[in-house]
C-alpha cells in the first residue's frame, strides 16, 4: 500500500477527475471495450482504465477482472478501491509512465493484496492527461506473469489514453472547458489516437519482419525508449 503524495489531494486536479460523469452507462461500456482493445493490443490479460480521487481509484474502464474483487478480507468493486491501493495512483505524482515488469520482485509492490492474494506480477501503465497537463488517473495492463518492459506496450497504451480522454471529454460536466472546447479536445485526442495506432502498427509490422536474429537488438531499443519515455 502506498503513502499518499501531495498531488493527489490537488484541489485544481480534484475539481477536474470530479467533472466526469464516471457512472455513465454509455461511457463504462465505450471504455470497458477499450480497456479489452488495449488487452488485445499488449496481450495482457487485465487492463483497466482509471480516474483517481483523493480517496478512490475509480475504474470506469476495465477488463480482464470481475466487477467486485476481494483483497485482505474486503470486497471492492469498480468504483470503490481505495487510493492507498491504485497501482496507478504512482502516475499522479510523476505524471510519466510507470512499468513494473515483476511486482514481486519491487519492495514497493511485493507485500501488496493484488499481488500476494490475486496473484498479479507486471504492471505497464501510462497517465491520462488533462487539457490543463493534470495526471487525472492512468490507463494500465497487468499480467499474471513477469514482463519485460516494451515501448511497443507503452506506445499501445498511449494510444489507449488519448481515445479515453477524448471519450471522457465528451462527457464532462460544464466548468473548465465550454461545450464547444470539450468538442473540438475530443475530436483532437481521437485524431491523435488514430495516428498514434497507425505508428504502432507500423511499429509490429517492422519487428515481426526484423526476424529473430535482431531479438537482443529490439530489446536494447525497447529498453532505452522505455527509459526514455518514463
Amino acid at each position: 500500500m502506498f503513502s499518499l503524495d501531495a498531488s493527489l489531494t490537488d484541489s485544481a486536479r480534484l475539481a477536474e477527475v470530479t467533472r466526469y460523469d464516471h457512472t455513465h452507462s454509455l461511457l463504462i461500456a465505450q471504455l470497458d471495450d477499450l480497456a479489452a482493445r488495449s488487452a488485445t493490443w499488449t496481450g495482457m490479460p487485465i487492463s483497466l482504465v482509471t480516474l483517481i480521487t483523493d480517496t478512490t481509484q475509480l475504474c470506469v474502464g476495465m477488463h480482464g477482472l470481475p466487477d467486485t474483487v476481494t483483497v485482505a478480507g474486503r470486497t471492492f468493486g469498480r468504483f470503490d478501491l481505495p487510493v492507498q491501493g491504485a497501482l496507478c495512483a504512482p502516475m499522479i505524482a510523476s505524471g510519466h509512465s510507470h512499468i513494473v515488469p515483476d511486482l514481486r520482485k519491487d519492495p514497493r509492490y511485493a507485500q501488496h493484496p493484488l499481488v500476494t492474494e490475486l496473484g498479479l506480477r507486471s504492471y505497464v501503465g501510462v497517465p491520462l492527461i488533462s487539457l490543463t497537463g493534470r495526471p487525472l488517473g492512468g490507463h494500465c495492463v497487468l499480467d499474471f506473469q513477469p514482463r519485460p518492459a516494451d515501448v511497443t506496450d507503452v506506445l499501445a497504451l498511449e494510444l489507449g489514453a488519448a481515445d479515453a480522454l477524448a471519450q471522457l471529454e465528451a462527457r464532462c460536466e460544464p466548468g473548465l472547458l465550454t461545450r464547444s472546447r470539450r468538442s473540438a479536445r475530443a475530436e483532437w485526442l481521437s485524431l491523435q489516437a488514430a495516428f498514434r495506432l497507425a505508428a504502432y502498427d507500423a511499429s509490429r509490422v517492422t519487428r515481426s519482419s526484423s526476424g529473430a536474429g535482431g531479438a537482443e537488438q529490439r530489446q536494447a531499443n525497447s529498453r532505452t525508449s522505455v527509459e526514455t519515455l518514463g
